[in-house]
């Protein structure tokens, strides 16, 4: 789980908008947060505060991380042009408490015909790479510093430089963090260095590599924890209503204006179908040239994963071996000579940006 070296509670997020020259200042004066991460399993509460530049009244919503409602903290309230305090205990409409994610506010002022709205969720974010602190084998912990709370991705794997185009290329071998909120500050990821198929210590193997993208949180988000009984992946697939968000984009490239089970990257599932597990080779072994293989997704994303546009490549070694149309199901592949074990990995890449990934170790013996 996440150690965050940043202590949330004494962070102070104040949050107001800057008119563009020549514009007048918005009503907002002011938006802010007593803390940035609300552990709901002790009981913990957050404060918004609004600050009006004009009297009205507001409406105030927590929105989850895909812009649906989930808790209204004010309809119709009274506000003067002052600071005016709101509440929220970590709880949706129906008084369940909410999953492990990022959520933020939506405020709606009025006053007669005039009306005003702070929804900075529904702006896009971009994202970016953030520099790799290092990987301990010993505490089994990667760090890296974020420079503001962000949504993260953290894959490893190994990678060469191509001579010819300069790009780093080689298989993800595993998701490490999938798309999950994170603070600003210092973090530390317990990783115990396994790939996706727990039989390969990824640091151990030549050219690895780690890389970490983030997308800047919205601001005014609360990062919820504590929360074991469900996954907000899982509890999406049962959501009401509709999303309050304006897509601003339908390209999707880099993970853009994604819900989240367009976003995460699905497990995937590797069977061979004529080979033998042994557990003293820690590998498949077959007498084939020619490996049979099985191949799903798996977990909550992994219906609107398969929709989406993108492309399989196959590895053997690390080294890039083949690249198809992906689909699940059975297909073939070619064994290297007998007598070593060699890593077949495959890496479902989604134009989007998420990616399915796992290997199988597999040794070729004579019939």
């Amino acid at each position: 789980m996440l150690r965050s070296f940043v202590s949330p509670a004494l962070l102070v997020l104040v949050l107001a908008a800057t008119p563009a020259d020549g514009e007048s200042p918005g009503v907002f004066a002011a938006v802010s947060l007593d803390r940035v991460q609300l552990n709901t399993a002790v009981g913990g509460t957050v404060s918004l505060t609004v600050t009006l530049r004009r009297a009205g009244t507001l409406d105030v919503l927590v929105v989850d991380r895909d812009g649906f409602p989930v808790r209204r903290l004010a309809r119709d309230t009274k506000a003067p042009a002052a600071a005016s305090r709101f509440t929220w205990d970590g709880r949706a409409d129906d008084g369940r408490l909410v999953p492990d994610e990022a959520y933020s506010f939506r405020i709606e002022w009025r006053s007669g015909d005039q009306r005003e709205i702070y929804f900075p969720a529904n702006e896009p974010a971009h994202i970016q790479s953030i520099p790799v602190g290092g990987y301990s084998r010993q505490t089994a912990t990667l760090s890296y510093t974020l420079p503001v709370a962000s949504r993260v991705h953290v894959q490893a794997g190994v990678a060469v430089k191509n001579p010819k185009s300069g790009v780093m290329e080689g298989p993800v071998m595993k998701t490490v963090v999938n798309r999950a909120p994170r603070a600003a500050g210092r973090i530390a990821e317990q990783w115990n260095g396994l790939d996706e198929s727990g039989m390969l210590l990824i640091p151990e193997l030549p050219d690895f590599v780690l890389a970490v993208a983030a997308s800047p949180l919205p601001e005014s988000s609360v990062i919820t924890i504590g929360n074991r009984e469900r996954a907000f992946a899982e509890s999406a697939q049962t959501r009401k209503g509709a999303s309050l968000f304006i897509p601003k984009t339908a390209s999707h490239a880099h993970h853009m204006d994604l819900q989240v089970l367009d976003d995460l990257s699905p497990g995937l599932r590797i069977e061979p179908v004529n080979a033998q597990w042994s557990e003293s080779e820690r590998a498949w072994i077959t007498g084939e040239k020619t490996l049979r293989l099985r191949l799903t997704l798996t977990g909550p994303a992994a219906a609107s994963f398969a929709r989406q546009p993108g492309r399989m490549f196959r590895f053997v070694d690390q080294k890039l071996a083949g690249e198809s149309k992906p689909a699940q199901g059975e297909l073939t592949v070619s064994v290297p000579g007998r007598g070593a074990v060699h890593n077949i990995s495959f890496n479902w890449r989604s134009d989007y940006g998420a990616v399915a990934a796992n290997t199988i170790r597999v040794k070729r013996v004579a019939r």
